[in-house]
Parts: C-alpha cells; sequence; structure tokens
C-alpha cells in the first residue's frame, strides 16, 4: 500500500522511544525508598515536569529479576510498570498475549532500596499513545480516545496500527512507542511519523 498520501506536514507527529519504566504513587514510593526520600532528575522530558529520576528498582515477575527500572515523576494516583515485550519474555518466557489475543497479566513484585511491594494481577506493556495538547488534536482531527494509526519515517518505515489518542492540557504532541516497537521501526531514540485516520 501506498502512504505518501499521508505524508505530508500537516500529518506529521514527533516519535519517541520510551525504555522500560515504572510511574509510582506517593504511598507506594513511602514504603520503597522512605517517607523523606526526595527524587532528582536524571533526565527531563517534554512534559511540564516530567522527568526520569537518578533512582531505580527492581522489578521481579515469576521468578525472574529486572533491575535498573526507572522511575517517571511526578507521583501518579496509582503505581504502574511499563516494559517491553522483550523483557517480560525475559522475565516470564512467556509472551504478552495468550491464545485468545488478551494481554496477559501479571503479579508484580518491585524492590526498592527501603522496602518492597507486590501488585496483583497487572498488564505489564502499555499501549501505543499519541500525546496531543486540545490545539494539537484539533489540527489533526482527533479526539481524546480516538484509536488511529500512525506510519514512521524512514528505511525501515512501518505502520503501527491500535494508536491511542491521548488529549491533554499542557501535553507535547509525541507519540509513544517501547523499545522493542521502536526497534522494528528503526528509531532509537526519536524519529517522525504521519497520522493515518481512514
Amino acid at each position: 500500500m501506498d502512504f505518501s498520501s499521508y505524508k505530508t506536514a500537516e500529518n506529521k507527529v514527533p516519535v519517541e522511544v520510551s525504555a522500560k519504566h515504572i510511574h509510582i504513587s506517593k504511598k507506594d514510593a513511602d514504603i520503597l525508598f522512605g517517607p523523606d526520600h526526595v527524587f532528582s532528575a536524571r533526565r527531563q522530558l517534554k512534559f511540564n515536569d516530567v522527568f526520569v529520576t537518578s533512582d531505580s528498582v527492581e522489578i521481579r515477575v515469576k521468578g525472574g529479576s529486572l533491575p535498573n527500572v526507572h522511575i517517571v515523576m511526578p507521583f501518579r494516583d496509582q503505581t504502574k510498570v511499563e516494559l517491553a515485550a522483550t523483557d517480560i519474555f525475559k522475565l516470564t518466557k512467556e509472551t504478552i498475549f495468550d491464545s485468545e489475543g488478551k494481554q496477559r497479566q501479571f503479579d508484580v513484585e518491585i524492590v526498592g532500596p527501603k522496602g518492597r511491594l507486590k501488585l496483583d494481577s497487572m498488564p505489564l506493556v502499555a499501549c501505543r499513545h499519541l500525546h496531543a495538547s486540545p490545539s494539537d488534536a484539533e489540527s489533526l482531527g482527533l479526539k481524546d480516545g480516538d484509536v488511529i494509526s500512525v506510519v514512521t519515517d524512514g528505511p525501515r518505515s512501518v505502520v503501527l496500527n491500535n494508536v491511542l489518542v491521548r488529549v491533554q492540557e499542557g501535553a507535547v504532541l509525541t507519540c509513544h512507542l517501547d523499545t522493542d516497537e521502536g526497534h522494528a521501526a528503526g528509531i532509537s531514540r526519536e524519529g517522525f511519523g504521519f497520522v493515518i485516520k481512514d
């Protein structure tokens, strides 16, 4: 199929690859790091006040261990682990989808320097998604909750289906992929794609 008609300036969006990380609640941070711990920024992200911390935890699933999983701040209402399918296979020797095409959920143990906690039945691979401000969404003809496709640019161009649109004030227009998806598209950190709406 020829996607050249979609590859226009109006449809162009930045694509960014997110490595394994964890979003954390204040309550769980107190357990893992202690109530007085101050998280320092390792790398600032494009969103206002969003950064990767210098602090990390160990993720344990089904006897497998994944160390040095960094935390993305600020605090969230609920703790959420975000890994790639390759990470899941390293931990469990299982694919992320079962025979019916449903994403598997796993019991997770998170180990920090001051404590540990267990979370039951969590999906560990986030859906690919496009962040957009209300003005960006309007320009692209999108609304919050839309599911679109994005075709990436470059010699290993791929079509990414089932991209969830997340519209939020202050968001910076970015399509987020995990490392597996980024490698497939030949994108190591940042690249570009084009929105396909029909």
